[in-house]
C-alpha cells in the first residue's frame, strides 16, 4: 500500500510530480538537477558541511531556480541558440537567483565545448557547472 499521496510525490530537486515510487526513483537516476544538488545535502545531512549555513542557503535559492524553470530555460536557449539578448537576460535572472556573481559563472563559455549541445547536453553540462561553481565558493 503506498502510504504517500500520489499528489504529494515529486523529485525534490527538480519538483516533478510523479504517480508511484517506482517512477520516482527511476527518475532521480537520470535528473541532473538531483545529481547536482544530492552531493550536497548529503554533505548538510551527515554532518561533513564546514561552511554551514551557505550551503544550506544555496540549496534554497537553487529550489526557488527550479521553482521558475531557469536552469532549463537556461540551458535550452543555449542549445535553441536564441536571441543573444535573451540568453544573456536568463543568464543574469539564474544568477540573481543563485546569488554568483555573472561575471563570474560562465558556464557555457568554455573552451571545452567544441560542438552544439543538444537541450539535454546543456540541461545536464549547466547542473553540472552550478555543482563546480558553487564547490568553488566553499
Amino acid at each position: 500500500m503506498n502510504i504517500i499521496a500520489k499528489n504529494k510525490l515529486h523529485c525534490g530537486a527538480c519538483v516533478q510530480k510523479f504517480s508511484s515510487i517506482e517512477k520516482l526513483s527511476a527518475h532521480l537516476q537520470d535528473c541532473p538537477e538531483a545529481s547536482c544538488l544530492l552531493p550536497l545535502i548529503h554533505t548538510v545531512s551527515f554532518g561533513g558541511d564546514k561552511i554551514g549555513h551557505p550551503l544550506a542557503h544555496f540549496i534554497y535559492c537553487f529550489a526557488k531556480a527550479v521553482k521558475k524553470n531557469l536552469i532549463k530555460k537556461y540551458a535550452y536557449s543555449v542549445a535553441d541558440e536564441i536571441n543573444i539578448l535573451k540568453r544573456a537576460s536568463l543568464h543574469t535572472e539564474l544568477c540573481e537567483t543563485l546569488e554568483f556573481d555573472y561575471k563570474k559563472f560562465r558556464p557555457f563559455e568554455s573552451k571545452f565545448i567544441i560542438e552544439t549541445l543538444d537541450r539535454k547536453q546543456a540541461h545536464k553540462y549547466l547542473c553540472r557547472e552550478i555543482f563546480v561553481y558553487v564547490h568553488t565558493l566553499t
